[in-house]
């Protein structure tokens, strides 16, 4: 599933790109995107995602999060 949910974010306007995160039983793909694109995405990915695996349409769901400011070092 999670490969599948890849490729799908691989083709969806407004990814620049993505990675899994804890791949494992309960894992997820993490994807930077460009803002503008937002609800777009949220539309197109659930809509692919739950018309390949129906039977998770009480589960999928998609967040969106703010990135932070990165590391810095203290001088």
């Amino acid at each position: 599933e999670l490969k599948k949910l890849y490729e799908i974010m691989t083709r969806t306007d407004g990814i620049y790109g993505g990675r899994f995160s804890g791949a494992g039983i309960k894992g997820c793909c993490m994807a930077l995107i460009d803002p503008d694109f937002k609800e777009s995405i949220r539309e197109t990915v659930t809509k692919e995602y739950l018309r390949v695996f129906p039977q998770f349409s009480d589960s999928f769901s998609v967040h969106f999060c703010s990135s932070a400011d990165g590391v810095h070092l203290d001088e």
